[in-house]
């Protein structure tokens, strides 16, 4: 409470002295305080989406590997939020942030036989490039096409 001054000490300045100070009376204080400042879970969600998606980004001349922390990081407040992406879709979306070119591509995949599951690409990362950094000055403009097959039917995405 002494920490507190302006619209928190508002906030607290009707809650009887008593219940503040009883064994765990400093829940109380979380509590209201929360009621009044803490983001909205479905707020959280959404940034949580924008983050993975949009915001964490290879920087230029950072190492692969604390890229990888910082976007797994990102990820957790995801499935903090009961979201969780394909593991196949979670590698394909690293190498994709990693802006490799077609050559690093085709190494990735070949030390992860073809596969696109996120533990075999960070694996797969950390053999092929021990001390790879982000390289912005690249820009990859190919087109990619995906087609999603399941139960016989076609879905281009």
């Amino acid at each position: 409470m002494e920490a507190l001054s302006g619209e928190a000490w508002d906030l607290l300045e009707n809650t009887p002295v008593k219940d503040i100070f009883e064994e765990e009376g400093y829940k109380l204080v979380f509590d209201i305080l929360d009621a009044k400042y803490q983001e909205r879970e479905q707020d959280e969600l959404q940034r949580a989406w924008r983050e993975y998606f949009y915001t964490v980004t290879i920087r230029q001349g950072e190492e692969f590997r604390a890229f990888i922390v910082r976007l797994e990081t990102s990820y957790r407040l995801l499935v903090a939020h009961e979201v969780e992406l394909p593991r196949e879709v979670r590698g394909w979306f690293l190498m994709k942030k990693l802006h490799l070119d077609a050559t690093q591509e085709a190494l990735l995949l070949t030390a992860t036989q073809g596969s696109l599951a996120y533990k075999n690409v960070v694996t797969g990362i950390k053999a092929v490039f021990p001390h790879g950094k982000g390289d912005l000055s690249r820009t990859n403009k190919t087109k990619d096409v995906f087609v999603n097959e399941q139960l016989g039917s076609h879905h281009i995405i």
